[in-house]
């Protein structure tokens, strides 16, 4: 039997995600995870993605992203794919990186998109890998909050709009996104003490 056919709408975000086959690593170092940011920064550019958010874990990846039609699925392949062909040559494996096909759920609305952006930029936080976001380099929000951004990766306009109704600068907007973020702070702390109890 074949594949559920999937349904992604052309110009609407989602929430992306992929995890590594048995739940293994999908980067071993922090060469693999570059080569990722670059590949990304690639695929949005090259399938003209607004990528809304990032975060590279251990064995699992989170994207936020929209795309023209046919974009998400194109440019989700090539850049698994890609990674997947380099992590293997480059450490001498074989077989699949990735468990299944990725993951996706629709963002229906601007709350609901920064409740997602808010998850993913946290998701370090409740991993016990960090105490705050920025301090996670593999994202989208310590990008943003730091200030250095890989080409493609991040859509800064776009994330910055969703606080920045009324006009604001670019510096409030990225203080009101980052109060958004941080609001969550105290929850993700006491997940990550609960795993790791």
């Amino acid at each position: 039997m074949g594949r559920a056919m999937r349904i992604i709408h052309a110009g609407e975000a989602y929430h992306l995600t992929a995890r590594g086959s048995n739940r293994g690593s999908i980067f071993v170092d922090d060469d693999d995870r570059q080569r990722f940011v670059m590949r990304l920064g690639v695929a949005a550019q090259r399938y003209e993605w607004s990528c809304l958010g990032y975060c590279l874990m251990g064995n699992h990846i989170h994207l936020v992203a929209r795309g023209p039609d046919g974009a998400i699925p194109l440019g989700m392949r090539d850049l698994l794919g890609g990674h997947a062909r380099r992590f293997n040559s480059r450490h001498s494996r074989t077989g699949h990186v990735f468990g299944s096909r990725f993951h996706h759920v629709h963002i229906a609305d601007d709350r609901q998109m920064m409740a997602t952006l808010r998850y993913v930029a946290l998701n370090p936080v409740r991993a016990g890998l960090v105490e705050r976001p920025e301090e996670w380099p593999w994202s989208s929000y310590a990008s943003l909050m730091n200030g250095v951004v890989h080409p493609g990766t991040v859509d800064a306009r776009a994330v910055l709009s969703l606080v920045a109704k009324d006009d604001v600068g670019p510096w409030a907007a990225r203080q009101r996104f980052a109060d958004q973020v941080e609001a969550g702070i105290d929850e993700a702390l006491a997940a990550a003490r609960i795993a790791g109890a």
